[in-house]
């Protein structure tokens, strides 16, 4: 039981670390792309969004729809990691137009982690826990949305105008997607051996992971 929920405690920090970077990160979007040397219009950031959008969603869906019976969630969720890692890396470093709209190519993938995380936690906990497992996941997901705006809205103009690298909010999120990755190390490898379905009749108080005491 002490390493199932070690186990969900990996889990419940990947996917902070994505709700915290990896999307929050598009709060100073606006700012970056209408700046030297950019200079996008209203329509052209229209445009770019909605094409990410449309990529990101159709991508994970059919991914889901096409690799889950496959593959295994680790594997699912480390492909959405190094998705993230490149896009975001392109991102920094984009100076032109075809730059940033190339740099939706490789975030293809970036919508797996998230809902897969969450199966996965889903599978781990005693079905008498489940609606405690969505209320934390919920509490970590607001203190992410509360505490990114801050973060990349102090350290954005400060890499713009100090350090005179606009892109930096973005490497930063690559760099925090690729420590993500130490997490699930064990999973991808197959050396943990508590990450396993709890069968129907083992959802009980004896194997709840979320229990205290």
């Amino acid at each position: 039981m002490l390493f199932r929920r070690h186990t969900l405690l990996q889990f419940a920090l990947i996917a902070f670390f994505f709700t915290l970077f990896a999307w929050s990160v598009n709060n100073i979007m606006v700012l970056y792309v209408k700046a030297s040397p950019l200079c996008w219009s209203s329509s052209t950031f229209g445009y770019f969004m909605s094409a990410q959008t449309t990529v990101v969603a159709a991508s994970t869906v059919l991914t889901l729809k096409l690799l889950k019976p496959y593959v295994s969630d680790a594997f699912l969720v480390t492909s959405g990691v190094i998705s993230t890692i490149v896009g975001y890396v392109l991102r920094s470093i984009a100076n032109t137009t075809a730059m940033m709209f190339w740099s939706i190519v490789p975030l293809a993938l970036a919508g797996l982690p998230n809902p897969v995380l969450r199966a996965i936690m889903s599978k781990l906990t005693a079905s008498t826990k489940q609606g405690a497992l969505f209320t934390v996941i919920g509490i970590v997901e607001i203190i992410s949305r509360i505490v990114s705006p801050i973060l990349f809205n102090t350290l954005y103009p400060v890499s713009r105008t100090k350090w005179h690298f606009p892109g930096f909010c973005f490497a930063l999120t690559a760099g925090f997607a690729f420590l993500s990755l130490f997490f699930l190390i064990p999973f991808f490898s197959g050396s943990n051996k508590e990450y396993k379905v709890i069968p129907q009749k083992e959802k009980s108080e004896d194997c709840d992971p979320l229990a205290f005491g």
